[in-house]
């Protein structure tokens, strides 16, 4: 990992709901090209720790800083990409249009589309490998499609923080594998957290393992032992290794 400044820094981070505490004692910081996997079990504070991150929750305790800014100071440096889309499938939307969706948060929306959004919106599309894709209805994409669609739109505002709610809990296997190839390409020049329940499999992409469960511990990748995802999850675990050999976007 090459030695650079955070642009994530979170510290003595406290935060709960109706005065029981979910998170303790956070301290975390993220390189500016760290790929990070953020793990624990249901319950744990995944979810939480994102909505912090995004602004959308204020802590009890603590501060967190991105690129040196408040979460709400920080909102166009952050891209995210939800578990589920938050539009409908049968929305009457074409695939470009859903990505310039992303430009959105900056101006007013009735404004409309510029050129401008449309040819970042191509570019995206490109790098995402859905190009060809840019004029259908988003009814016709699959689930791994769909994704890479959300990923796509993302990059609008073009963040130097991704953070990835489950991002393959709807893809196949060479999907999975296929997505994750996408973002470690594009960690070359943004920091990415990704949330995910698959240790073994995220270990072989990410630069580190934060376990989260009300408090959080970090790893170098490959350094989690099932005796570490015993005491994070309170049970016996297995981490499988997956190996795979998908190309092209799923």
């Amino acid at each position: 990992m090459r030695a650079e400044s955070p642009v994530l820094v979170v510290e003595n981070l406290d935060f709960g709901f109706e005065g029981r505490a979910l998170l303790e004692s956070i301290n975390w910081q993220v390189g500016s090209h760290e790929f990070v996997a953020l793990v624990g079990p249901n319950g744990s504070g995944k979810s939480t720790l994102f909505k912090l991150l995004l602004g959308l929750h204020r802590p009890w305790r603590g501060r967190i800083r991105i690129d040196g800014r408040t979460p709400a100071q920080a909102r166009d440096l952050v891209g995210y990409v939800p578990q589920f889309p938050t539009f409908s499938r049968d929305f009457p939307i074409t695939v470009e249009g859903a990505v310039c969706t992303g430009s959105l948060g900056s101006r007013p929306s009735l404004l409309g589309f510029t050129r401008r959004d449309r040819l970042a919106a191509a570019q995206a599309l490109r790098e995402v490998g859905l190009a060809e894709f840019a004029r259908r209805p988003i009814a016709h994409l699959s689930g791994g499609q769909l994704q890479r669609l959300l990923i796509a739109r993302a990059l609008m505002s073009r963040p130097r923080l991704m953070l990835l709610d489950e991002p393959t809990a709807n893809v196949d296997q060479p999907g999975e594998a296929s997505l994750f190839k996408l973002l470690r390409r594009l960690n070359e020049r943004m920091a990415i957290i990704v949330i995910s329940h698959d240790v073994g499999f995220v270990s072989e992409y990410v630069t580190r393992v934060a376990c989260l469960n009300r408090s959080l511990v970090c790893h170098p990748a490959g350094a989690v032992t099932a005796d570490d995802i015993e005491a994070m999850y309170g049970r016996p675990m297995h981490m499988v290794h997956h190996h795979t050999q998908a190309e092209g976007p799923h």
